[in-house]
């Protein structure tokens, strides 16, 4: 995407231009959507409430209350309900691009201290990485999250821990009667969202996709559909840059023949597939063995 941008086949936002060295460093972090930024390729606003999920569960396991699902799951709940209207947006990074940088370099710093305190450190010293690690991304979440406002990313990470109570349930670690609780976090959802039939679809459409998925986890899946279930991360980061090359050919799409979108749908489709493949094969795996490779290193060393 910032080669397409360069070449000026597209323009994702005047701020790259104007606040390079922020925006980088927010990106390098996967944390730019909590930093106030906007994200280089629209999905990837996604990967920061993925990066501050598992920065919050690296803190959890840390400081033994990895077990905490429910609690995790209703407070963050409570919290959106709680400050939907009130938190601010954006409130650390607002301003000029001096003021982004700082934020971002603080936020890194911080981070960086605290995971090596929690990785490498021992007793106390580990506690304090972690609640380090912690109470740096609850403040990015409560008054940092770029618009549409806190309450929606604190429902994302509220359905994230739901998600692991009713693995625990699954597993016989919860009974389902516990796990119950957790529906309230689709329904505070649908209840804040209320002047917003997009964002009530959308989440009665991830819920029940999640429901279904509960219900099919023992069944057999076609090879086709765990093969795009492997790849699917590359397709989902992918699709948005051939969908924007079609626009930049097609600024009125519908001005053009049906047949013919019909054709670039198919070939946008085979060449998404293909690509997602080889992202796959010499990205994806590539990186997922490098990381396991240092995992057993940081743990044989002494």
């Amino acid at each position: 995407m910032a080669l397409l941008a360069l070449a000026g086949w597209d323009d994702p936002h005047i701020w790259w231009r104007s606040r390079p060295v922020p925006l980088v460093l927010g990106h390098l972090t996967m944390l730019q959507d909590l930093l106030g930024m906007p994200n280089l390729l629209n999905v990837l606003w996604t990967l920061s409430y993925e990066m501050a999920f598992y920065l919050l569960l690296t803190a959890m396991f840390t400081l033994g209350v990895n077990r905490r699902s429910i609690t995790g799951a209703l407070g963050f709940t409570a919290a959106a309900l709680l400050g939907a209207g009130t938190l601010p947006v954006a409130l650390l990074s607002a301003g000029d691009s001096g003021r982004m940088l700082t934020v971002a370099l603080v936020v890194t710093t911080l981070m960086t201290a605290g995971l090596a305190a929690a990785i490498r450190g021992s007793g106390a010293v580990r506690h304090a990485g972690a609640i380090l690690i912690g109470l740096t991304v609850l403040t990015l979440l409560a008054v940092n999250q770029s618009y549409p406002g806190p309450w929606r990313g604190l429902l994302i990470l509220a359905t994230m821990f739901a998600g692991t109570a009713l693995y625990r349930a699954e597993q016989g670690e919860l009974s389902w009667r516990q796990a119950g609780w957790v529906a309230l976090v689709p329904v505070a959802g649908i209840w804040l969202a209320r002047d917003d039939v997009g964002t009530q679809t959308a989440t009665v459409a991830a819920w029940l996709t999640f429901a279904a998925g509960l219900a099919l986890r023992d069944q057999k899946m076609p090879r086709v559909l765990a093969w795009l279930g492997l790849v699917s991360y590359s397709i989902y980061l992918l699709h948005p840059l051939l969908l924007e090359s079609v626009e930049w050919f097609w600024p009125e799409p519908l001005a053009v023949p049906l047949h013919l979108r019909i054709a670039a749908l198919a070939f946008v489709v085979t060449l998404l597939l293909g690509l997602s493949a080889l992202t796959w094969r010499f990205v994806e795996a590539p990186a997922q063995r490098l990381a396991k490779r240092l995992v057993d290193m940081a743990i044989a060393s002494p």
